[in-house]
């Protein structure tokens, strides 16, 4: 089949890059071809030129000169490989005879953001009447039903959904208002792909023992103390994946491959982000996840047995790194909700293939 998939392929995000480039394997493992909908970029998108020199003259004013080589050097990378992507137009499709729209994965459906609020007709599937179109590990984020209220005609697009999956249990809530269909909760993409087809991509960091932090927030003064000890005790480097930080030995190019590749070297992780804790466990990384309250993070860690890797913000990091996760435990229940999230897809397949 030729399938188009609708996410948020192309942002300067190495979380966003690796769920549409994961979901595009597997999905060309089932022998298909598959386009990616070609995103409108916006001024206000990471993703565009002019946020980027905009971006850039900030730092200059501010005297955060050091820092513009690194943006550079991340916006490049994004850009090259980007063209992993076939994209495609929306009045592209029938031309290209497209059998399957997929929905997802990411919080496309994030109508606090004003992006996904002037866009979300394509993201809830709106524009594709002649089309089938399914869900794929969507996530409203942390939205309020009122933000769904507030644009009637979504429920209508929810309706000529043909299957529906999602990735936590308050976009499940959320759907469960706006159709009697089934929904399933199923894994992130990045989930689908093994340790084996990560290092098959990039190859890990070994000449270095470190932690990687990859927070997109700031830890507290008591915390930062607490890691410093925790590292020094251990005699491990701390490494930041996302900016430059005065407790750090060294900041990295915050993009998917040297985000990857760090990912899979590091012996501690320490994040506050739905991806950072997703590719922890799926490399079964000794880790902890700062708790921000969001739902993505909190659910998922609790669904497969693992809150207790949650630590508040006032949490001794030292003694949260101690306590040692035991894989073959929570194991379990990671991979049945990997094997269930594989026959979603597998039967939705089988489906189309019928009809």
């Amino acid at each position: 089949m030729n399938i188009c998939i609708v996410t948020v392929y192309n942002s300067i995000n190495s979380g966003s890059y690796w769920q549409a480039f994961a979901l595009k394997q597997c999905l060309e493992d089932y022998g298909h071809k598959v386009f990616f909908l070609r995103r409108k970029i916006t001024m206000n998108s990471s993703a565009s030129v002019p946020y980027q020199m905009l971006s850039a003259v900030k730092k200059l004013l501010t005297g955060k000169i050091t820092t513009i080589g690194n943006q550079v050097r991340i916006f490049r990378e994004f850009k090259s490989i980007s063209e992993n992507f076939q994209e495609i137009e929306l009045e592209q499709l029938k031309k290209n005879s497209i059998d399957l729209i997929v929905l997802g994965s990411d919080t496309i459906w994030n109508l606090d953001s004003q992006y996904f609020r002037e866009t979300y007709k394509v993201y809830w599937g709106g524009c594709f009447s002649d089309i089938p179109v399914i869900s794929y590990a969507g996530s409203a984020a942390n939205i309020s039903r009122k933000r769904v209220d507030e644009r009637p005609d979504i429920k209508e697009y929810v309706s000529q959904w043909r299957a529906i999956s999602v990735r936590d249990i308050h976009t499940k809530e959320i759907l469960k208002e706006l159709t009697i269909k089934p929904i399933q909760i199923v894994c992130d993409p990045t989930i689908l792909l093994t340790k084996n087809d990560y290092t098959n991509i990039v190859a890990p960091i070994t000449d270095k023992k470190y932690i990687f932090l990859y927070l997109f927030s700031e830890l507290s003064l008591s915390q930062i103390q607490s890691l410093v000890r925790f590292a020094r005790k251990n005699r491990l480097k701390i490494i930041s994946g996302i900016k430059p930080r005065s407790y750090c030995d060294e900041t990295i190019v915050n993009a998917p491959h040297s985000f990857l590749k760090y990912m899979l070297g590091a012996q501690y992780v320490v994040t506050d982000t739905f991806h950072g804790t997703v590719f922890s466990v799926n490399l079964r990384k000794q880790f902890i996840a700062i708790n921000r309250n969001k739902n993505k993070v909190n659910q998922f860690l609790h669904y497969v047995g693992m809150g207790d890797r949650l630590i508040m913000s006032e949490a001794s990091i030292e003694s949260a790194l101690d306590m040692q996760i035991d894989y073959v435990i929570i194991r379990k229940r990671y991979d049945e909700l990997r094997e269930r999230s594989i026959a979603f897809i597998e039967n939705v397949m089988e489906e189309m293939n019928a009809k």
